[in-house]
């Protein structure tokens, strides 16, 4: 198996079947080749020229997903209501708004909290 580096020296790129032309190594295929094909990211090339697993960079990574994630359901869930014109927002209640403004304020948190907020019953 061809891999390729990072910067901090973790697969970034492999090739199972064939040749990579910037290929920084050549090594074995690690022993659970189904969890390196979906965790690639998290190996690195150790001094015995071996692929190791990093469960810390795993966790690492877990998080970006789990960020994107957000970050997309955010912007599904969230955004099509708070870019609405005023003449939506002028037909509001002051209750309406002030619980729209805690939820907005809540998305925009939820990178931090991690916790999706529940979406007023009025909304739905």
């Amino acid at each position: 198996m061809q891999i390729v580096l990072d910067e901090r020296g973790y697969v970034k790129a492999y090739a199972l079947i064939g040749e990579i032309s910037d290929a920084s190594a050549t090594v074995s295929d690690p022993a659970d080749i189904d969890d390196f094909e979906v965790n690639y990211r998290s190996y690195y090339l150790s001094d015995n020229n071996t692929l190791v697993k990093n469960a810390d960079k795993q966790l690492e990574i877990n998080n970006e997903r789990k960020l994107v994630d957000l970050r997309h359901k955010r912007e599904k869930q969230c955004f099509p209501y708070i870019n609405r014109g005023y003449i939506w927002y002028n037909k509001l209640t002051d209750a309406q708004k002030n619980e729209l403004d805690v939820w907005y304020k809540a998305w925009l948190d939820v990178t931090d909290t991690m916790v999706v907020p529940e979406t007023p019953a009025w909304l739905v």
